[in-house]
């Protein structure tokens, strides 16, 4: 067969799958179940599902397919009859890795950027952000998603200190003493966000992405990131590989959307 994906999926829908059904004696009842994770590394689902399940159930195939920035975890079994002992293990895999679960993959996997407007949506919540180290890919990043209109209201990239005062209104002394890439910097970043858009989410960002500016005690790859939903405010600290300046920007988009996801559930 041609390399060529059109090509192949036309000779192969048209041409080869119809032949090797008349052949076949076989009658396939195959069910496939595929959740797409985020957050976990391959290894480490690995490991816990090894810990979790030491005498996994023959009947049921588990596939893993790692796609950056998310692993698609597939459960499969051949035969009607052994459909209660999948139904069984996704029950206790979604109890195992609930933090992790993004959705249950239909047809094809969503992006990140996407299930944030979906549940927005579902939802009704307006969104908006204020970044620095990004540079305004978290909001390119939704804003690429049609329909994002609907949810996303307004994006600010506040690279410079100056900028993070005048319309961010983070005190100055707040600057001086713990600096831009700080908790209470990126903190002050997302309450007052909130405040300036009266949106119900708010998400700030705000690093080091290198290859210079980094220290012994803040080096490249720093990374804060708030978000606030009504009363509840959360800012984490990340420390990113240092694997060059767009990578650690696209990290922080990414974990980004999936602390969004997580928090708005």
């Amino acid at each position: 067969t041609p390399g060529v994906p059109s090509e192949l999926k036309i000779m192969l829908n048209e041409e080869i799958i119809p032949v090797l059904a008349l052949q076949s004696k076989f009658t396939a009842e195959m069910d496939i179940t595929r959740l797409q994770l985020f957050g976990i590394g391959e290894s480490t689902l690995q490991s816990m599902l090894i810990k979790e399940f030491p005498y996994w159930p023959k009947e049921v195939e588990l596939g893993f397919r790692a796609s950056s920035p998310s692993i698609e975890l597939k459960l499969t079994v051949e035969k009607s009859e052994y459909l209660p002992v999948k139904i069984n293990l996704i029950e206790k895999i979604k109890t195992l890795l609930n933090d992790h679960i993004i959705e249950e993959i239909q047809e094809n996997p969503h992006t990140l950027a996407e299930l944030v407007l979906q549940l927005c949506q579902q939802k009704n919540l307006k969104i908006t952000t204020a970044e620095s180290c990004t540079g305004g890919l978290l909001s390119c990043a939704i804003t690429s998603v049609s329909g994002s209109s609907k949810v996303f209201a307004l994006g600010l990239v506040t690279y410079s200190n100056q900028s993070k005062n005048n319309i961010l209104k983070i005190p100055k002394k707040t600057l001086i003493k713990y600096g831009a890439v700080s908790y209470e910097s990126c903190l002050s970043m997302v309450k007052n966000l909130s405040k300036i858009s009266k949106t119900e989410v708010s998400v700030s960002i705000t690093g080091i992405a290198g290859p210079k500016g980094g220290s012994r005690k803040k080096p490249v790859g720093l990374v804060y990131i708030g978000i606030k939903k009504g009363n509840k405010t959360l800012v984490k600290k990340h420390l990113f590989k240092n694997k060059g300046r767009l990578y650690i920007q696209k990290t922080a988009v990414n974990k980004s959307l999936g602390i969004i996801l997580s928090f708005i559930k």
